[in-house]
C-alpha cells in the first residue's frame, strides 16, 4: 500500500514538474521599453507611463518622473544590450534586464518588471541605476 501512495506521489510531481511553463514573447516587450525610453529622453512623463499597469496610475505621474528618473546623472539614453542572465520572461510577470549606455554613463542597469493586465503585459516599475 505505502508503495502505491509513493508512486501515485512521485506521479503527481513528475506531472507538475514537467508542464512546459509559459514564456513571454521579449519583442513586444522591448517595443514597450523603447518608448517609455523615447518618452524618458523627450523628459514626456505621459510618453514614459503610458504602458503602465493600472495598479500603479498613482505613480505614474511628473512629480515622480522628476524625481526618479530626470534626477538621476545618466544623460540621455544611448543604447542597451539584454542581460539574459537575468531576463526572466516565464509567467504572468516578466522581468526584462539590460546593460545600458547613457551620455554620461557607459554603465547602466535598467530593470523593468511587468505584469498581465486585461490580457496584455503592462510595466510595473522601470527601474535605471549605475552599475
Amino acid at each position: 500500500m505505502n508503495s502505491i501512495v509513493r508512486s501515485a506521489i512521485l506521479l503527481c510531481f513528475a506531472c507538475i514538474f514537467s508542464i512546459p511553463a509559459y514564456a513571454a514573447d521579449q519583442k513586444p516587450l522591448d517595443a514597450v521599453v523603447d518608448k517609455a525610453l523615447a518618452g524618458y529622453n523627450a523628459g514626456d512623463s505621459k510618453v514614459f507611463f503610458a504602458d503602465y499597469a493600472k495598479m500603479m496610475a498613482a505613480v505614474a505621474t511628473d512629480a515622480t518622473f522628476n524625481a526618479m528618473y530626470k534626477s538621476q546623472p545618466f544623460g540621455k539614453y544611448i543604447s542597451r544590450q539584454p542581460i539574459k542572465a537575468e531576463t526572466v520572461l516565464v509567467g504572468d510577470t516578466p522581468l526584462l534586464v539590460y546593460q545600458a549606455e547613457f551620455e554620461k554613463n557607459k554603465k547602466v542597469k535598467i530593470s523593468v518588471n511587468f505584469i498581465k493586465e486585461d490580457g496584455a503585459f503592462k510595466v510595473m516599475q522601470i527601474q535605471i541605476a549605475a552599475m
